[in-house]
């Protein structure tokens, strides 16, 4: 890693709680749990274990807005 690559986990905390922070949503938005909204994307490959150089190459399989599938492949 260069100095300016982070670990994935970072990223994804940043694009997911940390957003939902910034608009105070932190309470219904950001992560999993109950009684949040389960608003989230599955890929086509673990971004957290796969290589750094590889993340971007990351496929949408599905997308669910509220717990209800809105996309799939």
């Amino acid at each position: 890693m260069d100095g300016r690559t982070r670990h994935p986990r970072t990223g994804l905390t940043a694009l997911t709680i940390g957003c939902a922070q910034q608009m105070f949503l932190e309470n219904e938005r950001g992560s999993i749990k109950p009684g949040k909204y389960a608003d989230f994307l599955l890929v086509n490959k673990d971004v957290l274990s796969c290589p750094v150089k590889e993340i971007h190459t990351a496929k949408p399989k599905a997308t669910y807005f509220e717990g209800k599938k809105v996309f799939s492949m």
